[in-house]
């Protein structure tokens, strides 16, 4: 018998582990594993404020308020990264293994659905795999009283019982539910009946496949038991505080510490929540969150397959790759280790960087050789920050030019949360003609104006934001000029705070550092990347709270990841209608 080809995610049976709903939602309903079928409070969608699909809306003129949780699905990070702190099992999940995050509107990728059977035979393939490999060390994850060697059947099912249980708290966050328990035993009993020649660990191994393919392991939903009503909000419980910090800071499980916290019921105390983000911010696991915020805030992820002429000969997929790596180096040398300032100055101002040879080469930075990324200083003159870098740079361009348009939308929307909506649907927008050879990318870009007050309304403030990035071509190579003239990358820019007016990039990220808009733009984004939807503004004061240890701490944004746990919106959620509450 191949244990291996055992529909284990059915054998464990419909009534205990089984859950339905569409990913995504934020709509209410009840836990997976108690016939429910849509999971989590909320009032509507991933982003605005109105009551819909019957919730009670927000108290008039609330600023203290939590909106709802959203029912997602691990990302592939955190299903890699979960798979690894589960079973020691290092793996690179990407889109051949199960299908690509679904988007958001706020930038920040959900888990995408499991639609169909090849979704569900695809991930019992990867949870195939990667059980197979631990089994080779299966003496590392059963409890140490537990001896695999055993023969006498009480002595195996004693240690599979404590097996299930702690191993189970692991893979769901949380305590196993009795039911839980019983089901996961019977599978056991079942995988050894099946077959005379199966070992105790060879079943073990089929609990280990069991579990990784159960939507507790699988979903964002670490509840087993009625929520606590706290007010007109919903609390979250001790477990599900847990799995919030571990996710938000690791993008991973829980570690030990982590649950004895939450079994010891500690996490309900504000300032051992934030004792706990400040140890995990100084662990290693925390670079794993701060690498996929950054790729996903800036929009990173698909550099190395983008195609770029050919006539960029210092640019490959590899060099690309290089980019990204030099990008997420960066930013967790600003966030994590004993040289870390934590400063969002640094993370948009700083030369200290990471080249290897061959991006150093299109840097044109000597002294820098080899594939190995290393500590390397950027010309103060042509790169300052994140948004100098060429994986920003590259990822928003043509293949054979840079693109003002891309390039500029993505700051408007992303570093100081302006909001760029897209063309109106009934408008016709006609395109550019052919670009001819002897104009410069803004000139070319220029002609947005000529096409009417509807176009110029938002390529007036877009345009601007893109040319300030014109000294830099379609792979990031910094330029002086384009077409034989001079590259023109200064503009201004109105906010609320005052007008910026800058020379270049270099000089508006600079400006950009010293701004309130900076600060509650990036502040917002972390809120945004840890609830996967758009803040409410019945949410202010969670915002406010950020902000406030932004200057109490004097812009270290390690302090504002610490303040998050403090805030509604970290802590609660709306309830639904009709939820069952104690």
């Amino acid at each position: 018998m191949t244990l291996r080809r055992q529909p284990l995610f059915l054998a464990l049976g419909v009534a205990s582990l089984a859950c339905t709903g569409t990913v995504g939602e934020s709509r209410g309903g009840t836990t997976p594993g108690t016939g429910g079928t849509e999971v989590v409070g909320g009032n509507g969608g991933s982003g605005g404020s109105g009551g819909t699909g019957g919730i009670a809306p927000p108290p008039p003129g609330a600023t203290d308020w939590a909106g709802p949780a959203v029912f997602r699905r691990l990302t592939l990070v955190e299903l890699q990264n979960a798979i690894r702190d589960l079973l020691g099992e290092s793996m690179s999940m990407s889109s051949t293994d199960l299908a690509a995050d679904s988007g958001t509107a706020v930038g920040f990728g959900i888990g995408a659905k499991f639609t169909n059977s090849v979704d569900a035979l695809n991930f019992a393939t990867v949870s195939e795999t990667v059980t197979g490999n631990a089994i080779k060390h299966l003496a590392t994850l059963v409890p140490a009283s537990c001896n695999l060697m055993a023969t006498a059947t009480g002595e195996q099912e004693s240690c599979v019982k404590d097996f299930i249980e702690k191993f189970g708290l692991r893979a769901f966050r949380r305590p196993l539910l009795e039911k839980e328990k019983s089901d996961l035993l019977a599978l056991y009993r079942t995988l050894r009946g099946l077959d005379p020649t199966v070992t105790m660990a060879e079943a073990i191994g089929g609990l280990i496949r069991g579990m990784l393919q159960s939507p507790q392991f699988l979903y964002h939903w670490e509840r087993s038991d009625l929520a606590q009503k706290d007010g007109l909000l919903v609390r979250y419980g001790d477990y599900e505080l847990a799995s919030r910090l571990s996710f938000f800071l690791w993008a991973s499980i829980p570690d030990d510490k982590l649950f004895a916290a939450a079994a010891g019921g500690q996490l309900a105390d504000p300032k051992m929540l934030q004792a706990q983000a400040r140890r995990m911010l100084a662990d290693p696991r925390a670079k794993d969150a701060i690498s996929d915020f950054h790729m996903q805030w800036l929009e990173l992820a698909g550099l190395p397959g983008l195609t770029k002429d050919e006539s960029y000969t210092k640019y490959t997929a590899a060099v690309g790759q290089a980019m990204l790596d030099e990008t997420v180096a960066f930013a967790q040398s600003v966030l994590y280790g004993p040289g870390a300032t934590g400063k969002l100055s640094d993370l948009f101002t700083s030369t200290n960087t990471f080249m290897n040879g061959p991006l150093a080469a299109l840097y044109n930075v000597t002294g820098v050789t080899g594939d190995k990324l290393m500590p390397a200083k950027a010309s103060a003159k042509e790169r300052a920050g994140i948004l100098t870098q060429g994986s920003f740079l590259a990822s928003h361009a043509d293949g054979d030019f840079s693109h003002p348009v891309r390039r500029g939308v993505t700051v408007l929307r992303h570093v100081i949360c302006q909001d760029v909506p897209p063309p109106p649907d009934n408008v016709m927008i006609p395109p550019l003609p052919e670009r001819p050879q002897n104009v410069t990318t803004r000139e070319f870009y220029s002609m947005h104006s000529k096409y009417g007050a509807l176009c110029a309304s938002c390529h007036d403030v877009i345009d601007p934001m893109g040319f300030a990035f014109e000294n830099y071509d379609a792979v990031g190579q910094y330029r002086e000029t384009e077409v034989g003239k001079m590259v023109d990358a200064s503009g201004s820019l109105d906010l609320a705070s005052g007008k910026l007016v800058f020379k270049n990039a270099v000089d508006l990220t600079t400006q950009l550092s010293r701004t309130p808009e900076l600060r509650e733009c990036v502040s917002r984004h972390w809120v945004r990347y840890l609830l996967r939807r758009q803040e409410l503004k019945e949410e202010k004061a969670s915002i406010d709270a950020l902000l406030k240890a932004f200057d109490d701490s004097g812009g270290d944004l390690r302090e504002v990841l610490v303040a998050v746990t403090g805030t509604k919106a970290f802590t609660h959620r709306q309830p639904f209608a009709g939820e069952q509450t104690r």
